[in-house]
């Protein structure tokens, strides 16, 4: 099977555009991740695209590298990296829909998607929705609120995010919830959600199920 992996800011989803500091590094390291797992598996060929201010990045195994013709545009990239594979493994961000953007194209050429159902894509783009399903799930979640008014009572630090942000863009860190309430002056940009701080190990999971 060929699969292409293909990681949205590395792999030239921001083609002519800016490329965020913070999501090329947390980028990088998810493709490079899955890479590595990827590597010996038996009867898989990988191919990878790029964009091309990023660096291939190390692999122990061959790699069908897709570079980007002149004046192509990253969906274009990606539509004709998607001609030659079997299946596609794709990495992106929820915000802007980009990863639900990237799960119809390829389902609608007929190429084995690596990712959740429609459905499951649109819910998880927001933080709020996805702590509630988990915990209606009875997965064990941080308590995550729309206002830091929820929140009082509680000792501690509260953490505000954007409800449909990606990486660690926009997140502020507030000694208590009454200082939390500043950050509802940036409610005009994006919804926020608000949740105590924990602390403890950053870790990322990905699950295949």
């Amino acid at each position: 099977m060929r699969l292409l992996v293909y990681e949205f800011i590395t792999g030239g989803g921001l083609i002519g555009a800016p490329i965020p500091r913070t999501l090329l590094r947390e980028g990088a390291m998810m493709r490079d991740a899955l890479l590595s797992d990827l590597t010996g598996l038996p009867e898989i060929a990988l191919s990878l695209t790029r964009d091309a201010r990023c660096t291939w990045p190390p692999t122990e195994m061959p790699v069908h590298r897709i570079e980007p013709n002149d004046g192509e545009a990253g969906i274009a990239l990606y539509r004709r990296a998607l001609t030659d594979v079997d299946a596609v493994w794709p990495i992106a961000p929820e915000s802007d829909q980009a990863l639900q953007r990237l799960e119809l194209i390829a389902r609608s050429a007929g190429k084995k998607v690596m990712l959740s159902d429609a459905a499951t894509l649109a819910l998880c783009a927001s933080k709020f929705e996805t702590a509630r399903a988990l915990n209606s799930a009875r997965v064990n979640v941080v308590p995550t609120y729309r206002t830091p008014a929820e929140l009082f009572g509680r000792r501690g630090k509260v953490v505000s995010k954007p409800d449909a942000g990606s990486g660690g863009a926009g997140i502020r860190l507030w000694p208590n919830s009454s200082a939390a309430f500043q950050a509802l002056s940036t409610q005009s940009q994006s919804p926020q959600v608000f949740q105590p701080w924990c602390d403890g190990e950053s870790l990322s999971l990905s699950l295949l199920c």
